[in-house]
Formats: C-alpha cells, structure tokens, sequence
C-alpha cells in the first residue's frame, strides 16, 4: 500500500535512491515484530508458559539466523529488541 506520507517523501527527494543492505530501518525492525506477533505468538507469551509451539518457533528461527549469520549469538550485549 501506498500511503500518501510515502508518496509526498518521494516527491520531495527525501527517499534514497540507493538500497541499503547492512541495516534494517527502525520501521522495517517494526514490521517484522509485528508480523511475528500477529502470525507465531507473542514472545512474552513463549516465556510465560503458554504456548509450546511459540517457544519451539523463536528458537528455530534463532537457530537458523545464526547458523546463517555464523554467529554463537545474534547480539553482543544484552538488547532492548524483542527478538534480537
């Protein structure tokens, strides 16, 4: 969908013209989050005990982020992020 903010940005030059690959805009972060909640669950939810199946689809995914990272851990320090 095309919202008329986004409309208005790119009529004004205020968009890049050039993709960015090495970060995830704060908005995109967001979106994500939000589909993850909608479709598997929320993650306070796999930590409560609710649901099994919530917890067995965050630790998959973990899993295969890092293994296709190459990383031991998906951040460093301790992260105010959801589910990085």
């Amino acid at each position: 969908m095309e919202l008329y903010s986004k409309r208005a940005k790119r009529l004004r030059g205020e968009t890049p013209e050039i993709f960015v690959y090495d970060t995830l805009p704060q908005p995109l972060r967001v979106q994500i989050s939000n589909i993850f909640d909608q479709q598997i669950g929320t993650y306070d939810e796999c930590h409560h005990g609710h649901t099994a199946s919530v917890s067995e689809a965050y630790a998959f995914i973990v899993d295969t982020l890092r293994d296709e990272l190459g990383v031991h851990s998906l951040v460093g320090t301790r992260s105010t992020s959801k589910y990085l």
